[in-house]
């Protein structure tokens, strides 16, 4: 059994975000601010729990980020799947989370 030594930095409050890379930009950003999705056959779904086994990945809640991915056929890509990809789960979730932040934000400005 190896001893494993954890140092903090000074003025670290020891809590660490995380960062992942959407596969539509491209871009880093916090695990938190991205939605996760696996592979479940030839199928891409939502993982909103973050529980689903397998490869994963990660993909800002921005349908410009959905739309490049698809147009860049990064889906396909990131799973190492055929070019015959069904991500209509993805673009449900994307539609109901753009759905429901514009609503919040009606809602606020009222």
């Amino acid at each position: 059994m190896s001893n494993v030594t954890i140092r903090k930095s000074a003025g670290s409050t020891g809590t660490r975000e995380c960062l992942r890379t959407c596969i539509g930009c491209r871009q880093r950003g916090r695990q938190s601010d991205l939605m996760r999705v696996v592979a479940k056959g030839s199928a891409v779904i939502p993982d909103a729990g973050d529980r689903q086994a397998g490869r994963g990945g990660y993909l800002h809640y921005d349908q410009k980020c959905f739309d490049a991915a698809q147009q860049r056929q990064a889906f396909s890509r990131a799973f190492r799947l055929g070019s015959s990809v069904s991500v209509e789960a993805v673009a449900k979730a994307m539609q109901e989370q753009t759905d429901g932040s514009q609503s919040g934000d009606e809602m606020s400005s009222q």
